[in-house]
């Protein structure tokens, strides 16, 4: 049994922060590959996870008031209220997030129909799991975002909010019409050009796709009678989640195109376990920002 292995993984679900106790032992077992008895290795998981999870509460009372952790809440609240729907630590990769994002929106505009909230949805942000891990390892986070075609929010012959019930028209826009249409109802090309293809590397800027033709309810409108455009307003909801991002003082790396993710360099990945978090305001106070200073 490779007992140091199995420590690693325990303290990586630890320090990423999102999964409780039971979560971060049924994980553990899952991602291990060993021939020892499941009842001995899940006694030794749990002796684990109990160690790390009390090292890591030691350790955070020593955190400054406000973790940069803390900023990407206040930021991910912030690009809520602008109207994205905006997620962390959500599915399990870039191309089933595309997928899943769509199911998020189509709820909030359901609870806007029936009166919960009044936020006009304009688009989606999120980071899956494995972007959680590579933030927790190198301080560097990759954020997906998009537009939502309005078309993808009507519920029962309704719009929810201000949302226009135009169609939204195809078009090549320097991508194949049928790829398009394929990623209307989410069976979308996965060949190494497309974007957001299983294929595409999501480690870099270059690469790492903000949006693209691989996200289900997202279409390309052109011409003077259109509403909806992806590049356009994929490109206006890239600006709210840098603008959500830098107002926290993170530090934000995007070329300003819808094809490319927008990332936050510079974390120090230190998320909160114990009660009492810093109040979720959506703007830093000028002594925060001189205790980071």
């Amino acid at each position: 049994m490779n007992k140091a292995a199995l420590r690693e993984i325990v303290q990586r679900h630890v320090k990423e922060g999102f999964a409780e106790r039971i979560e971060i032992v049924e994980q553990s077992l899952c991602e291990l590959v060993e021939d020892t008895p499941r009842q001995q290795l899940l006694r030794l998981i749990e002796h684990m996870t109990d160690e790390a999870l009390a090292c890591h509460q030691k350790e955070e009372r020593r955190w400054a008031y406000l973790t940069d952790c803390d900023r990407l809440d206040r930021a991910f609240a912030a690009m809520e209220q602008a109207g994205i729907v905006a997620r962390q630590h959500f599915s399990c990769c870039n191309n089933c997030g595309h997928k899943e994002i769509t199911l998020e929106a189509r709820r909030k505009a359901h609870q806007a129909q029936v009166g919960k909230n009044d936020i006009d949805i304009r688009g989606y942000a999120f980071y899956h799991r494995g972007d959680t891990e590579r933030a927790a390892k190198s301080g560097i986070l990759y954020i997906t975002f998009g537009a939502i075609d309005p078309q993808t929010l009507i519920i029962n012959g309704k719009a929810s909010g201000k949302v226009a019930s135009k169609r939204s028209t195809l078009d090549d826009n320097g991508h194949n019409a049928s790829r398009l249409e394929g990623a209307r109802i989410g069976l979308a090309d996965k060949s190494p050009e497309a974007p957001g293809g299983s294929s595409a590397d999501d480690t870099s800027t270059s690469s790492g796709l903000g949006t693209g033709s691989g996200a289900p309810g997202l279409s390309v409108a052109q011409g003077s009678d259109s509403t909806f455009s992806l590049p356009r307003n994929s490109e206006e909801v890239g600006k709210i989640v840098e603008k959500a991002l830098m107002d926290q003082g993170l530090e934000v790396i995007w070329n300003g195109t819808f094809m490319h993710r927008i990332c936050v360099n510079g974390l120090n990945w230190q998320r909160r376990r114990l009660s009492g978090n810093p109040p979720l305001r959506l703007t830093v106070s000028n002594q925060e920002r001189r205790e980071v200073s």
